[in-house]
């Protein structure tokens, strides 16, 4: 069953707890001198509904964050791969990342797919990068709790996306991980030294020398995420 499903150019949640009470007591005397009694402590647990009226479920998507390759590339008559960039601008760039929750309590795992359309001139949809390939090569999953590496979802060797809207599958949750929140970075932490033009060798886009190029037009292509319910979809 498809979940969660955002679209975009290329969110503290804590599960519902009520603590129940009894109308009558649990505790009890359990020897006859009274130096030992017994009590019960309960809690039930509802379902997680979400951070809004928009974001319901309690696996789901809480945000995703644009990729670039900025607007410096020029073009190329050869075969070239074209490295993406960080986003914002020079003292608060960022890596692209989309955040996954998973608070349904059931552990049972999660894949996340993605698609993509074809890069197309914002002013002409007649020009486009014909047979471009955009690369998701790396992830850096950091978990809100301070989960360990080993219960974080993880990415394909290298995930391609050839353009013609069909989704693949980008990270998987086995049984066991991707429980809480996660932040999944496609690219390294940015640092000191990180500007709006330093390479971000985790994502990359191919595109043949001979494909037409229009200098200065940008090209856009829409990314489709859909997080399932289930690890290995």
């Amino acid at each position: 069953m498809k979940l969660t499903k955002l679209s975009l150019l290329g969110a503290v949640l804590i599960s519902g707890v009520a603590f129940a009470t009894t109308s009558a007591s649990a505790a009890q005397e359990v020897n006859s001198n009274g130096t030992v009694w017994s009590s019960e402590g309960t809690a039930t647990f509802q379902e997680n509904t979400g951070p809004g009226p928009d974001i319901k479920s309690p696996l789901r998507i809480e945000n995703v964050t644009d990729i670039s390759f900025g607007n410096h590339q020029q073009v190329s008559g050869d075969d070239h791969t074209y490295k993406g960039v960080f986003n914002g601008t020079s003292g608060s760039l960022t890596t692209p990342n989309v955040v996954v929750n998973d608070s349904r309590g059931s552990n049972v795992g999660w894949t996340l797919q993605l698609s993509n359309t074809q890069f197309t001139n914002a002013a002409d949809a007649t020009d486009k990068l014909d047979n471009a390939v955009l690369t998701f090569k790396e992830v850096y999953p950091v978990s809100k709790n301070n989960y360990p590496v080993d219960e974080a979802p993880t990415i394909a060797a290298a995930v391609h996306l050839d353009g013609t809207d069909a989704p693949v599958s980008i990270l998987n949750a086995a049984a066991g991980t991707g429980v809480g929140t996660w932040t999944n970075n496609f690219g390294a932490e940015v640092d000191a030294s990180t500007t709006e033009t330093t390479e971000n060798s985790a994502i990359e886009l191919y595109v043949p020398g001979r494909t037409t190029k229009t200098v200065n037009a940008s090209y856009v292509s829409v990314l489709t995420w859909t997080l399932l319910d289930a690890p290995g979809k």
